[in-house]
């Protein structure tokens, strides 16, 4: 008898766990719907807010800016590559025109050509010795030089 009144209570404790699996079921589901049903409202309130013409007239408003940059940088870079010579004949003609009276490459001075004139004007000699530098992060460099060549070569600046 013990054993009829243990599987009777078992069936019942299974039917009672499913009844309350069922309603957790059912609970979630209730969640998930009405989630789904702000969700639904919030987008309707959106997409209201933000007509399909508004949206279309952005577009185009949008296009038309990009077009109209692209026809500036297309002029301002046709101005820049095109024919550079005659673009500085007309900055030149221009610029005559500005400063009044025309010059022509003869009116110019003479370049000197002789290493006499360039000792008249009085300018110091360049070194021709190197420079090695003795800073320790530039040593370290001169160093590294050493080692491959046996050379110091000199550090740029």
């Amino acid at each position: 008898m013990k054993e009829e009144e243990c599987d009777k209570i078992d069936i019942e404790l299974f039917t009672l766990h499913k009844m309350i699996s069922d309603v957790e079921w059912s609970a979630q589901s209730i969640e998930v719907m009405k989630a789904l049903e702000q969700g639904t409202q919030e987008l309707k309130r959106l997409t209201g807010m933000m007509p399909i013409e508004k949206v279309e007239l952005l577009l185009e408003e949008t296009e038309e800016a990009i077009e109209t940059e692209s026809q500036i940088s297309q002029i301002l870079g046709s101005y820049s590559t095109g024919d550079s010579s005659a673009t500085e004949e007309e900055l030149e003609r221009e610029l005559e025109e500005l400063m009044g009276a025309p010059r022509s490459s003869s009116q110019l001075p003479s370049q000197p050509t002789s290493a006499a004139t360039v000792d008249s004007i009085g300018l110091p000699e360049a070194p021709t010795n190197k420079i090695i530098i003795s800073s320790p992060s530039l040593t370290s460099r001169a160093q590294v030089s050493e080692n491959t060549k046996g050379d110091p070569e000199p550090v740029p600046m």
